[in-house]
């Protein structure tokens, strides 16, 4: 694709106000007209054609693989440089008669992606469709179906965004600042693909994202399989094949592509094709080969969240704003995912942020229905930090540094992290490339040149979470959150659907760092089917967990309560109405902003939950906890679970 924005360094001001158009039946000529329009966003050059304050209709059809690439070097990108417009440029699907109808940025097998941004600032798209239409396993099946990246104040506005496959991710914002993403429909199409994805993915940028009133839902058919041990089943150090295999899924070539063979307790195969009764992959891993006539399994055992989010390149917790608000999600086929999270987060690297998460409903459908034995990690949020290790090549010390050659770190991403060596440990006062340091020396001795390391980057982490009157069923239903600065958790269903005891709420590396931490965490209702007071359901990572009694004897959750919602009440929430037949109190949170429940109603009274409470039993709607879902989505019910 032509990459149609070259480097500019200055912002493009207001000259006038003008109106262009794109269509795939212009002469591609200068876009002043119909006729003459633009057959595609990538046949003009936005700073010599376009200026700010401009609008671009754009016509209904198809266009294949945008990319709308500046030609600003790494460097600049990464120094937040960006083709500027000091008026917000508008680009719009066009509602002219005879111009009218769906404007789709399509990804085929020749494309990488359907649509990509990438270095410009200031410009809102309305209204268009953002859909892959390749198989998932072609060479380019791993990008992303949309692309923000390097960007500033973007807006993506009433579009819609969507996958048959399983891209890396449906919706990626990558190396950007204050990009919003709202009104919009986000999902993937019934699928039987065992490849991992999550639906948005953002990070590496200089915070804030917004999501706000948008549909996100995840669907999924994925069926593993399995074979009992006896002869059938054969293995070599790249391949299990069972001539047992003689019809089902389990015979369409590269079904099971993506997915994990399990033998055991300890050996793996990552499947990398299959073919009538054969599963080929790299090696066994963990036991090795298994030997003949074992039994076996194979299923995806991957991510399948929300959103995943990874470090910011800013380190100031206030400027890397995220805002989640009144965004409704719905798995339809949990049993087909490991995990099932609104919102994910791992990192080697120490993560600064202000995390704030307001009037949303995530209904994962198997909590709703049918207790899980095996709930995996399915939180509502969870959100830890990983360790960094290396290995003793390459690695010297002295009495108050370690370097080791293997490392390409970013300077100064480290400061505060404990690394330990040889059994001593060095507090990190700043890193370079391929050395951290520290003013006061290692604990105890200097450890030898060629030890192994690890790194602890948990004591590092600066996030502050703000999570208000939310609806989560899922499986675990709670939070998990490592490290913090400051939590406030208020006016929120934790509903979960878990046959065996989960921890509600995990928090914190150590009883220390919870008991010092800022907490206000109260008014929140709890209810699981394993729910037992005597259980030690509120993890302190690293410390002493508590039961509901020693819990609220912290001081948290002293206003809380259990049970008055159960398993039994939205069982059926998903495919038939439901209403709250009581008010749970709350309490007024305005003072974080939240004035308004997920349908933007003005909150009279101060409940928990997303909806504020409305009396009646919701008869001949589709609602979730009181909530017309139609009216959430926009669409039909039909349309949500596929059926026309």
């Amino acid at each position: 694709m032509k990459n149609f924005l070259t480097s500019l360094l200055f912002i493009i001001s207001v000259n006038a106000q003008n109106v262009w158009y794109v269509s795939p039946s212009g002469n591609n000529s200068d876009g002043s007209t119909w006729e003459n329009a633009w057959t595609n966003l990538d046949q003009f050059t936005w700073e010599t054609d376009i200026s700010a304050g401009d609008t671009i209709y754009v016509d209904a059809g198809d266009y294949a693989g945008v990319e709308l690439v500046s030609g600003l070097n790494p460097q600049e990108l990464n120094n937040g440089l960006r083709i500027y417009f000091s008026t917000q440029v508008v680009v719009t699907r066009s509602y002219e008669a005879g111009h009218t109808g769906t404007v789709r940025f399509i990804k085929d097998q020749a494309e990488e992606r359907a649509f990509r941004a990438y270095g410009i600032a200031n410009v809102k798209f309305n209204g268009f469709t953002f859909s892959n239409i390749a198989d998932v396993y072609t060479d380019n099946g791993n990008y992303s179906n949309c692309t923000i990246g390097y960007d500033s104040l973007i807006v993506m506005d009433s579009c819609r965004f969507v996958t048959i496959g399983n891209p890396s991710a449906v919706l990626n914002v990558g190396y950007s600042e204050k990009v919003t993403v709202q009104n919009s429909i986000i999902e993937t199409m019934p699928n039987t693909y065992a490849r991992a994805y999550d639906i948005i993915t953002f990070g590496t940028g200089r915070g804030g994202i917004t999501f706000k009133n948008n549909s996100i839902i995840q669907r999924s058919a994925y069926s593993g399989t399995s074979g009992t041990s006896n002869g059938a089943v054969t293995f070599t150090d790249t391949s299990l094949t069972d001539t047992r295999l003689t019809g089902g899924s389990a015979l369409v070539p590269n079904y099971h592509k993506h997915g994990t063979i399990t033998v055991g307790d300890s050996s793996y195969l990552f499947v990398d094709s299959n073919s009538t009764n054969t599963f080929y992959g790299v090696e066994w891993t963990g036991g090795g080969k298994p030997a003949d006539g074992s039994a076996w399994y194979v299923n995806t055992a991957q991510h399948r969240d929300f959103i995943q989010w990874s470090e910011f390149l800013n380190t100031d917790p206030e400027f890397n704003l995220i805002v989640f608000d009144k965004n409704f999600m719905l798995v339809l086929t949990p049993e087909a995912h490991a995990y099932n999270m609104l919102f994910y987060s791992v990192s080697a690297f120490p993560q600064y942020g202000r995390m704030v998460f307001t009037n949303n409903i995530l209904v994962v459908e198997t909590a709703g229905i049918t207790p899980l034995e095996n709930c995996g990690g399915q939180y509502a949020i969870q959100n830890y930090t990983d360790v960094t290790n290396g290995t003793g090549s390459g690695v010297t010390t002295d009495n108050t540094s370690l370097t080791d050659t293997d490392l390409d770190m970013e300077t100064d991403v480290f400061i505060g992290c404990r690394l330990t060596c040889a059994g001593e440990t060095l507090t990190v006062t700043s890193n370079d490339n391929d050395t951290f340091f520290g003013t006061e020396g290692w604990s105890g001795e200097t450890p030898p040149s060629g030890s192994p390391w690890s790194l602890a980057t948990i004591h590092a982490n600066h996030l502050n979470w703000t999570v208000i009157n939310n609806t989560f069923i899922t499986p675990n239903g709670g939070l998990s959150i490592d490290p913090f600065d400051s939590m406030i958790v208020k006016n929120n269903f934790f509903i979960g659907g878990c046959a065996t005891d989960q921890a509600v709420m995990g928090m914190g590396y150590s009883n220390t760092h919870f008991d010092t931490s800022f907490k206000d965490v109260d008014y929140n209702h709890y209810w699981f089917p394993s729910w037992n007071s005597n259980v030690r359901q509120f993890r302190i990572y690293g410390g002493t967990s508590r039961n509901w009694g020693d819990w609220k004897a912290e001081g948290v959750d002293v206003n809380s309560d259990t049970g008055h919602i159960s398993l039994a009440d939205v069982r059926d929430s998903v495919i038939a109405s439901y209403m709250p037949t009581e008010q749970i109190a709350g309490t007024d949170v305005s003072q974080y902003g939240v004035t308004t429940d997920i349908l933007g109603n003005e909150r009279t009274v101060w409940t928990i939950g997303a909806l504020e409470f409305q009396s009646g039993t919701g008869t001949g709607t589709f609602k979730i906890l009181g909530v017309n879902v139609s009216k959430v989505l926009g669409i039909s019910p039909s349309k949500i679970f596929g059926i026309q």
